[in-house]
Parts: structure tokens; C-alpha cells; sequence
């Protein structure tokens, strides 16, 4: 009997510790399941996190290259503004049209002014978070610009008539290009007060920085191959680097004047 019962024992613990053995292997492998899956949530959360730190990234870079657009094309307005009222103070050779230069001049200035400082509000927290991120904007510090370039103008003021501009010269480094250009306007309709002029000239234009959205300056002198009367332009806006290389669009605003014409405008430029 007491073999028996010591078989029976013996049986009953070998039946609980094959189950229990089992019941452990069920519970290892929903823990390991388990602690799979939270991995994988977890893996997946920081993929996400780190999708969406790339995005507003991206969204900051946008909203200060936008902010930056905003600030050198207000200042290009505002420079061309203050240069016009200038011209019409100590050039004599200008006749002010029924005062509207002078209010065209102060409205430029005035309006210019408020968009630089509108624009500053904007890309300047974002160039913060940036840079606080280790994240500085688009920069082509190692751009390769030295050599012969071209650079094509279109532009329009209150004349009513359109001017393209070519300048053919060499570019020194990725801040200076000089050259010899010339242009022509073509109005849309001629009066007995319209003037024709085509002046030719030195082309001297600056670009303040290496970001890919960078401020410019501009400055022509020469004269107008017509009646030898002395021409100057100057401008103000934004460049907006295409490539490493000589590539470049612009938009800003600029003033011309020469003995027949005086005219504050808008221009577009594209470099190669």
C-alpha cells in the first residue's frame, strides 16, 4: 500500500510539474509576446517622434527662409524708397510728375519698413529653434562662384513698360560680381512723353552672406548710349541660391535715372 501510494505521489508530482512546466512556457511566451509588442510600441513611437521632430524641422526651416524673404524684400523696398526721394532732392535733372515720385518714394520707405520688421518677427524664432537644435539653415559656404557669370534682368516700375537687363562679367568669390550690362524698355503704350533710353553701364552686385536665402545690393553705373547722359541704378532684395555653383534667382525693388527717365520699380534676376 505504501508503494502504491508512493506511485500515485510520484505520478501526480510528475503530471503537476509537466503542466506547470507548461503553464511557464505559456507565461514565458505571452511575456516575451508582450514585451515584444511594447517594444515595438515604443520603436514605433520614437520612429513617429522622430518623424515629427524631422517635420516641424523642416516646417522651421521654411517658416524662417519665408520670414527671411519677407525682411530683405521689405528692406529692398525701403532702400529703394529712401534712394529715390535722394534722387529726387540733388538730381536736377529729374522733374517730379505731380508730386506722385515724392509719394511713391515715402510710401516705398514706409511700407518696406514695416514688412523688414514684420518678416524679422517671423523667421527670427525660428532661426532660434534651429540653431538651439543644432539645425543652422541651408548654407553654401563652400559655394564655388569664381568665374565669367550672366546675369538676366526683367523689371517693371510706374512707367508702364518693361525693361530686360543683361550683364555679362566674373564673378570674383560668392559675395561679388562685376560686369558690363546694358537694357532696353519696351512700353506697352507710347505717348509724346515717352522716352527711350539705353543705357550701358557698370555692374557691381553684392550678396551679403552664404545661407541659401541671402540679402543683395546692386549698383550700376554708366550712360545712355543715346544722348551720353549719365545713367545710374541701384537695388536692394533677395537672392535665393539655386545651387553650389553660379545659379541664383532674385527679387527686389530698385531706382533708375538717367536725362530722360526716372523710375522706382520691381525686378526679377536670374544668374548663371
Amino acid at each position: 500500500m505504501k508503494r502504491l501510494f508512493c506511485f500515485i505521489t510520484t505520478f501526480l508530482i510528475f503530471a503537476v510539474s509537466i503542466k506547470a512546466q507548461k503553464a511557464a512556457s505559456v507565461s514565458l511566451d505571452w511575456g516575451s509576446e508582450f514585451m515584444n509588442s511594447v517594444i515595438e510600441r515604443n520603436s514605433e513611437t520614437e520612429v513617429a517622434s522622430k518623424s515629427n521632430t524631422k517635420d516641424a524641422f523642416i516646417a522651421y526651416r521654411v517658416l524662417t527662409d519665408v520670414g527671411k524673404s519677407i525682411t530683405y524684400i521689405g528692406g529692398g523696398m525701403a532702400y529703394a524708397g529712401a534712394a529715390y526721394l535722394l534722387m529726387l532732392s540733388y538730381d536736377h535733372r529729374i522733374d517730379p510728375v505731380y508730386g506722385l515720385a515724392a509719394i511713391v518714394g515715402i510710401a516705398g520707405f514706409a511700407y518696406g519698413g514695416i514688412a523688414a520688421l514684420c518678416g524679422m518677427s517671423v523667421w527670427t524664432p525660428g532661426e532660434i529653434v534651429l540653431r538651439s537644435n543644432g539645425k543652422v539653415p541651408v548654407n553654401y559656404a563652400h559655394e564655388d562662384k569664381r568665374g565669367l557669370g550672366v546675369l538676366l534682368d526683367i523689371s517693371t516700375g510706374y512707367t508702364d513698360s518693361v525693361c530686360p537687363k543683361i550683364a555679362v562679367g566674373y564673378n570674383f568669390n560668392k559675395h561679388l560680381f562685376m560686369g558690363i550690362g546694358t537694357s532696353y524698355n519696351i512700353y506697352f503704350k507710347r505717348t509724346e512723353n515717352t522716352k527711350d533710353i539705353l543705357p550701358v553701364y557698370i555692374k557691381t552686385e553684392i550678396t551679403i552672406g552664404s545661407h541659401a536665402v541671402a540679402p543683395y545690393i546692386d549698383v550700376d553705373l554708366g550712360v545712355d548710349a543715346l544722348d551720353g547722359s549719365f545713367y545710374y541704378s541701384t537695388g536692394m532684395g533677395a537672392r535665393y541660391r539655386l545651387s553650389s555653383h553660379q545659379n541664383s534667382l532674385s527679387v527686389g525693388t530698385f531706382v533708375e535715372a538717367c536725362n530722360k527717365l526716372q523710375t522706382i520699380g520691381i525686378r526679377l534676376s536670374y544668374s548663371f
